[in-house]
């Protein structure tokens, strides 16, 4: 199953595309007024992500006794250019925390690269333990970016999604009842959305995000 079948509506973003850009076009394009622009946009991001998977080691002690654990790689793998049959390696994976104060064992976001398990885009699973067990609470098919800080001690996530078109959608998921939640849509092909169109385009957004499952 990809990505591009599961579009049902083949110019649905295009269309909410060129609302976006008809609203913005008497502005330079990369000038915006911040008086303009929706108040969540302004955030700022605490801390910048970005994972090349280019380590020798991992930079988490435990990620390698966590992988073990939900059984994801091969520890005996020799080929590290198997991706079909990933070795226990950060070639593949990269884990992080997400909840302050929290041992890396019972809390994280793990990151898949792309072609692991012959699956073509990178993937973002969270991980909790409940009763001594790891549970999957989250799948995400995209790029976490960013993180901020959060009043429930969860980060907020930055996920870019593409869509069938690879048009960039950066969008904001927040903890609310156990799990990470849809909160907005902060940036549609690096271009903040207009205060105006805040409302209308989370709406169209999380569409497209569901349709494609695109966060599960």
């Amino acid at each position: 199953m990809t990505l591009h079948n599961k579009i049902p509506m083949k110019y649905f973003l295009f269309l909410s595309l060129s609302l976006l850009f008809l609203a913005c076009k008497s502005e330079v394009e990369t000038v915006e007024e911040v008086d303009n622009v929706s108040p969540s946009v302004v955030t700022p991001v605490e801390k910048n992500i970005e994972i090349l998977f280019d380590e020798k080691d991992f930079s988490e002690p435990k990620a390698a006794q966590l992988l073990n654990e939900l059984k994801i790689c091969n520890p005996n793998q020799k080929n590290k250019n198997n991706a079909s049959e990933p070795a226990c390696d950060p070639k593949f994976f990269h884990i992080l925390p997400f909840i302050e104060n929290e041992k890396i064992e019972n809390a994280f976001l793990l990151v898949i690269r792309a072609g692991v398990h012959d699956w073509p885009l990178r993937r973002l699973l969270v991980y909790q333990r409940e009763q001594g067990k790891l549970v999957l609470v989250n799948t995400f098919v995209a790029h976490l970016i960013g993180s901020r800080k959060s009043s429930t001690k969860h980060d907020d996530l930055i996920l870019q999604f593409f869509d069938e078109y690879e048009n960039r959608l950066q969008c904001v998921y927040k903890w609310k009842e156990n799990r990470y939640q849809y909160d907005c849509v902060e940036k549609i092909e690096g271009r903040r959305i207009k205060k105006e169109l805040q409302d209308s385009m989370n709406v169209e957004i999380a569409k497209v995000i569901s349709q494609n499952n695109m966060a599960m």
